[in-house]
């Protein structure tokens, strides 16, 4: 089932960042390249309200049309 699919590949995709992230420590985190850009953290709270504000209610939408 299509479902069963996504749900997979989002589980892999958390995996995948938490992998990427672990060796990671909090002055890597925090650093910046220029003054404009976002760090690590940035980037991963982003991701994270994406996830719980917006990633929610665009797949309902997106459930709600399906016959």
């Amino acid at each position: 089932m299509q479902l069963e699919s996504i749900e997979r590949q989002l589980k892999a995709n958390a995996e995948a960042i938490q992998a990427f992230l672990s060796p990671v420590d909090e002055q890597q985190a925090r650093w910046k390249a220029q003054p404009d850009q976002w760090n690590m953290i940035e980037v991963i709270n982003h991701l994270y309200d994406e996830e719980l504000l917006d990633f929610s209610r665009h797949l309902k939408e997106a459930l709600d049309g399906l016959p």
